[in-house]
């Protein structure tokens, strides 16, 4: 189903957003407009982001991998997750939960799964 809404920026150019709904997750895309880039671009942006995501057949996006550490290092047992893509985010996100001593996260690269194992006293 499509939706359309649109709003009066304050930038100049056009600006996209398309949100891909699935059967339990929903993920953004965006493609941000400039002078002279022609508003079909800005959505073609936004489309192309789209359709890699869909391709890669993981239910996380780039941009919520890291987001999910909080809520999976307070859960009860591990957690584990595939993201489309390891981001530099995600790694130094790890990191810093690692190093706060309350879980040990596990990023594989190759299977671009991360694994969340709460530490408890």
């Amino acid at each position: 189903m499509i939706y359309i809404d649109g709003a009066k920026g304050v930038a100049a150019g056009a600006g996209f957003f398309l949100t891909a709904e699935y059967e339990n997750t929903l993920a953004g895309f965006a493609g941000l407009g400039r002078l002279r880039l022609a508003a079909e671009k800005v959505a073609e942006i936004a489309c192309e982001e789209f359709l890699k995501f869909h391709h890669k057949s993981a239910p996380v996006d780039e941009h919520l991998a890291d987001q999910l550490l909080l809520p999976t290092v307070l859960a009860s047992g591990e957690s584990q997750y595939r993201v489309a893509k390891v981001s530099l985010h995600l790694r130094t996100n790890a990191a810093v939960v690692e190093q706060f001593g309350v879980a040990r996260v596990t990023v594989d690269e190759g299977e671009k799964m991360v694994t969340v194992v709460p530490l408890r006293d």
